[in-house]
C-alpha cells in the first residue's frame, strides 16, 4: 500500500503563529524567501494520520508489512485558511 499525503499550506508556514487569541499569519512579501523545513511539517501529520487510519480501523496496522511507501507534497496557496492535508490511499 502506498499512502500519498499532500500539504496545501502558505510559501511561509513558519511565520504562522497560535496566540490566545487565535491565529496570527500575513501574506509573505513579494520577496519572501522560505526558512522552515517542509519535513518538519510532514513529519508529525504522516504520523497522526497513519495511527489515525488505524484507531478508525480503516488499517489493521500502519507497520512496513502494510505501508510500502509514504510519500508527502507541499502544495503552495496564497490563503492561511485554504490549508488542507490530502490522503491518498493506493492499494
Amino acid at each position: 500500500m502506498r499512502l500519498n499525503y499532500e500539504f496545501y499550506t502558505v510559501l511561509n508556514h513558519g511565520a504562522v503563529k497560535l496566540l490566545k487569541s487565535g491565529i496570527s499569519w500575513n501574506p509573505p512579501k513579494k520577496d519572501y524567501k522560505p526558512n522552515w523545513d517542509f519535513d518538519n511539517l510532514a513529519a508529525i501529520w504522516n504520523k497522526i494520520g497513519n495511527d489515525t487510519l488505524v484507531l478508525q480501523g480503516v488499517l489493521l496496522d500502519d507497520n512496513v508489512g502494510i505501508i510500502k511507501e509514504n510519500n508527502a507534497r507541499f502544495v503552495e496557496i496564497k490563503e492561511l485558511f485554504d490549508a488542507k492535508i490530502v490522503l491518498t490511499i493506493n492499494y
